[in-house]
């Protein structure tokens, strides 16, 4: 979503607010692990502080995940709110050698930045999804997931395997058993 801030970075202390309706890209992330079922959704609030563009807002979505026990896909809601600074890019050309050469802070690497008259929340939006969506998703707690040796799903029912759950490290004392 590419919004025009022309206007509000003229004046100080004004906000603009936004509605959001649209998809992130072609519907699939790059990595072809995250399907987004619907369009993002949501309302924002600019501010301009003097210093900076304050973005606040909250977007809703749904994503096609898979469930790391049995391998289904499901929905997954997300909901999220954010805030998030953007700054305004100064030229490279202004800036000494010594300037470059500093070390970066931990603020510094989620610091937004923005150039011209124009500000791309896209990768905003991706980042505030990105850290709703679950490590290991499951479709469900209860979730059983699928047998390790014959791949049978365990929440349809249960298996004909019989596994023995013997830690592997006491393994070799079965031998003195038979001795």
């Amino acid at each position: 979503m590419k919004i025009d801030i022309s206007k509000l970075k003229e004046n100080i202390g004004e906000s603009e607010y936004y509605s959001i309706d649209e998809f992130l890209g072609d519907g699939t992330e790059p990595s072809g692990k995250i399907k987004w079922l619907k369009p993002v959704t949501g309302r924002l609030k600019l501010t301009n502080t003097g210093v900076s563009l304050l973005i606040e807002g909250e977007i809703h979505t749904a994503a096609l995940l898979q469930c790391s026990r049995c391998l289904k896909n499901f929905t997954f809601p997300v909901d999220t709110t954010f805030k998030e600074e953007y700054f305004e890019k100064q030229d490279d050309e202004s800036e000494s050698e010594s300037v470059k050469e500093q070390l970066l802070s931990a603020k510094d690497l989620s610091t937004f930045f923005y150039q011209g008259d124009t500000l791309d929340l896209d990768d905003l939006f991706k980042s505030s999804i990105h850290l709703e969506l679950p490590m290991k998703p499951v479709c469900d707690e209860s979730c059983k997931g699928i047998c390790p040796r014959c791949g049978q799903d365990l929440n349809e029912g249960k298996c004909e395997c019989k596994i023995e759950h013997i830690d592997p490290r006491w393994d070799k004392l079965k031998g003195f058993l038979k001795e």
